[in-house]
């Protein structure tokens, strides 16, 4: 197993509450690496909007002559007014200029078809 952080400028000292947390959960507690990494995202209050994580697993072959399967599991952090489904809004609009100005997002189309969409919420 392997545990990446997907941000673009990656600050360490963030995530030092986030591996303490998975430490704890994973090597104290005996969970699994897999179903700790939500415990330590929920516990871990300076990544929140800062970053993703991924984590790499590597399944134990079935045989000698056959090779493991190779995963990767992306843990988003989204929030329906500023992150939906992982996609950042810009911090201004850039139409009005205005701060934090984004409206609730819209769903159109019909299930599993359509787009999300959000507007200024100043005229």
């Amino acid at each position: 197993n392997c545990v990446a952080f997907a941000a673009h400028r990656f600050q360490s000292t963030l995530s030092t509450s986030f591996l303490q947390a998975l430490i704890f959960n994973t090597f104290i507690e005996g969970a699994t690496l897999p179903s700790s990494i939500p415990f330590s995202l929920e516990n871990s209050f300076q990544m929140g909007q800062h970053m993703d994580v991924l984590l790499f697993s590597l399944t134990k072959a079935p045989s000698p002559l056959s090779c493991g399967n190779f995963t990767c599991d992306k843990f988003i952090w989204w929030s329906k007014q500023t992150r939906p489904y992982g996609t950042s809004f810009p911090l201004s609009c850039p139409v009005c200029g205005a701060l934090r100005s984004w409206d609730w997002p819209v769903w159109s189309g019909s299930v599993g078809e359509g787009s999300w969409s959000v507007a200024c919420k100043n005229p």
